[in-house]
């Protein structure tokens, strides 16, 4: 919430008793510790940022080494930025000052409009632990495709997202590069960070309704546990959830496991949990309610007798709405698919089995163009069954 972090730095420095110019002969090593605020005032707001006219590091220097050096060389750029009313410097290569490189206290990411992750490479960047880490979490759980290479300041109009990450700094969004008077304005704008930006940077520490566990909720017993959609090829992966008793009280809980930002606006971010209280929606108390989790959109839905409820999690608080009712029906099953419509388009159908009399039947209520809510949509009806108790929907492939 805050957006602090415990700030901790190893550090060296010379200190054998000796005046003149040679290397230190005796050396002390220390870490301190601090909880330390938003490295820049605005927090995680867009920045605007400057290119700047000095060079923080010379070629074939010491720009890629972690010294005291290299942060005095822009300590009056920074201060003459500031007091232009820029948050920070974008410093370029000193030998052709046409490639980007980095700012006086952190590296560089940018984002391209086809969602690929670029950072620039320069032989007088530091090698940030937290650009590498970034790297790492894009590639491996975000599945973006990630690359290290000199980035052109004429190419900088043309990205998506700029954020600028350190270990202070961790990630800050930037909304706006000035180069001499002419404006660079990213896409991503200057209002919030753009969704690739805020999936790197871990801001969904709290969902819109409710604040995150730091882990799995200790003493509460488990209802219901679904894993929805896990598709690695694209990217799109789903979220665990469970729904949590303690007492008449009822809780939605998740941990997403990839990156669901390309199908919403609620900010959950991978490896983040959260949860929300559904003990308002009417029924869900009781016994034998069934439950489905949609993996495109964060709905719930949930079945008490012959009714369904949707409830959208993205609002706060949690209510349920009635999708339909089956009257002298008793709801059985309860199943939410994901399934490819087409080669280039996925759909999804929310299955609903009930019984009759003694009979199963079997309903297929099409969501893609209703977009969740099921409350208008006629479904396809099939009888003829027992008593359905499950539904297993193999996908077509092309």
């Amino acid at each position: 919430g805050s957006g602090a972090t415990l700030y901790i730095r190893p550090y060296m420095f010379g200190s054998d008793p000796v005046i003149g110019v040679k290397p230190a002969g005796e050396y002390q090593f220390r870490v301190f510790c601090t909880p330390v605020g938003p490295y820049f005032k605005g927090g995680a707001k867009p920045l605007t940022i400057r290119v700047s006219d000095f060079d923080r590091a010379a070629p074939h220097g010491t720009g890629h080494i972690k010294a005291g050096l290299n942060y005095a060389m822009s300590l009056h750029a920074i201060v003459s930025a500031h007091n232009d009313g820029f948050d920070e410097n974008m410093y370029l290569d000193p030998a052709t000052r046409t490639k980007v490189e980095e700012t006086g206290g952190a590296n560089f990411l940018f984002v391209t409009k086809d969602n690929k992750v670029v950072t620039p490479k320069s032989d007088s960047i530091l090698p940030s632990i937290t650009r590498r880490s970034l790297m790492v979490v894009a590639k491996e759980y975000l599945g973006l495709e990630v690359e290290e290479r000199e980035v052109l300041l004429s190419e900088v109009k043309d990205f998506a997202e700029c954020g600028l990450c350190g270990t202070a700094a961790v990630i800050s969004p930037v909304g706006k590069i000035v180069d001499h008077g002419t404006e660079i304005c990213l896409p991503s704008g200057m209002d919030e960070m753009g969704l690739i930006a805020e999936g790197l940077a871990g801001t969904g520490q709290e969902s819109v309704v409710g604040n995150a566990f730091e882990r799995y909720p200790e003493g509460y017993e488990l209802v219901y546990m679904e894993n929805t959609l896990y598709d690695p090829g694209n990217a799109y992966m789903g979220v665990t959830y469970s729904v949590l008793a303690d007492g008449a009280q009822r809780y939605v809980y998740g941990i997403q496991l990839g990156d669901m930002l390309r199908f919403s606006q609620c900010p959950y971010v991978l490896g983040k949990a959260y949860y929300g209280d559904i003990s308002s929606c009417s029924g869900i108390s009781g016994d034998g309610v069934l439950y489905a989790f949609s993996s495109l959109r964060n709905y719930m839905y949930y079945a008490v007798g012959d009714t369904v409820y949707g409830v959208d999690l993205n609002t706060s608080p949690l209510s349920g709405k009635v999708q339909f009712k089956l009257d002298g029906e008793n709801i059985t099953c309860l199943k939410f698919n994901l399934f490819k419509q087409s080669k280039d388009r996925r759909s999804y159908n929310l299955i609903v089995g009930s019984e009759k009399d003694g009979a199963g039947i079997l309903r297929v209520y099409e969501g893609y163009e209703s977009d969740g809510d099921f409350s208008g949509v006629t479904p396809e009806v099939y009888g003829g069954f027992a008593e359905i108790v499950d539904v297993t929907y193999k996908e077509r492939t092309y």
